[in-house]
């Protein structure tokens, strides 16, 4: 196929990138888990990958490079575990910072991309959004079939690499005007500590999640790759959740971390569908709760950097609790922080239907 052909599908070209990033993230996590025990390293991958989120970035379709070059690193790293018997404790800064820097490329490049892929024919929002989602459930199942970790990373190059070929042929010419850099600063976006609140939730949450499902419940990949399938499938099923108040919500997902923690095994993947129903219906509160600041996409772009650093803040508390008291007490840690913010953030969060 002729590079030019690949403009012809824009929604298929960013849900293969997107399916690239869910696996190179998916297999991140899980690789770093098997390095080292210690939560507190395993909530750093977390709070690295969602730093730049927060920064005063300039934004340019080159940064994706920065992705390309994050996941041959992480191939080569994987490699040299295999191959030259590199010891594990000698890997873990290697595989943070290879994963930082394909999330700065990543946060870089996503918004330009989007902007460049959009005037193409048959491209749509609506349509990219389709591809982001299918794509991010498309790259946590190839996370739960494909092992080893070299295959797994190799595979997600793959999957970047029509989005990247692309992008270079036609991106535009560099323009260093001031009216072109103005352009690429990024506005000053309102801080929510409700939308903070929430990120502390699912940052905790995430942070050390595959090394609990690994120490605690003996799961497998395969396991985890199915969970964040399954909790990004819920995520977009978020429409058939009933109207609750959204402090039943939370209170919801704080009754199925407790069902998770009485399973303790690979039977906790089933809890993560609803669970993410549940989490895209509170979002969706949250928003709706914030409309006399803006308009939809920036109340959705308020969500999503407020929550950044929350979870930046959750990711890393919850990994000093983990490692001061165990890696067992995760859930019931969780659960209670649930229950504690329930109220603070369902309260406001949710007005209730008129009669």
């Amino acid at each position: 196929m002729e590079l030019r052909r690949l403009s012809l599908a824009p929604a298929l070209l960013w849900g293969t990138s997107r399916a690239g990033n869910s696996l190179t993230r998916a297999s991140a996590g899980w690789l770093v888990s098997g390095l080292s025990t210690s939560p507190l390293v395993n909530s750093v991958l977390m709070a690295l990958a969602t730093l730049p989120a927060l920064l005063p970035l300039q934004r340019g379709t080159r940064g994706y490079l920065a992705q390309l070059v994050g996941v041959v690193g992480l191939i080569g790293l994987t490699l040299g575990q295999s191959s030259l018997r590199i010891p594990d404790a000698w890997l873990v800064a290697p595989v943070l910072l290879a994963v930082l820097l394909f999330a700065f490329g990543q946060e870089i490049s996503q918004l330009p991309l989007q902007r460049q892929l959009l005037p193409k024919a048959g491209a749509t929002v609506e349509r990219l959004r389709i591809g982001n989602e299918l794509g991010a459930m498309a790259g946590n199942l190839l996370e739960a079939v494909i092992f080893p970790a070299m295959a797994q990373f190799s595979s997600a190059l793959v999957l970047l690499l029509p989005l990247g070929l692309s992008s270079l042929q036609s991106a535009p010419p560099i323009d260093t005007t001031a009216e072109t850099r103005s352009n690429h600063t990024p506005e000053l976006v309102p801080f929510s500590r409700r939308c903070a609140l929430q990120g502390v939730l699912f940052g905790s949450l995430f942070a050390v999640l595959p090394l609990w499902l690994r120490e605690v419940c003996g799961a497998s990949y395969f396991d985890f790759g199915l969970l964040l399938a399954g909790y990004c499938l819920g995520r977009s099923l978020n429409g058939l959740i009933p109207s609750w108040g959204n402090v039943l919500n939370y209170a919801a997902m704080a009754a199925l971390l407790v069902l998770a923690e009485a399973l303790g095994d690979s039977r906790v993947v089933a809890v993560f569908l609803p669970l993410g129903a549940l989490a895209a219906a509170s979002d969706v509160a949250l928003v709706a709760s914030m409309q006399p600041l803006g308009d939809a996409a920036l109340r959705w772009e308020i969500l999503l950097r407020s929550g950044g650093v929350g979870g930046l803040i959750g990711s890393l508390g919850m990994g000093l609790l983990s490692q001061l008291l165990g890696i067992s007490v995760v859930m019931p840690l969780q659960v209670g922080l649930f229950l504690v913010l329930a109220w603070p953030l369902g309260r406001c969060a949710w007005t209730p239907p008129s009669s």
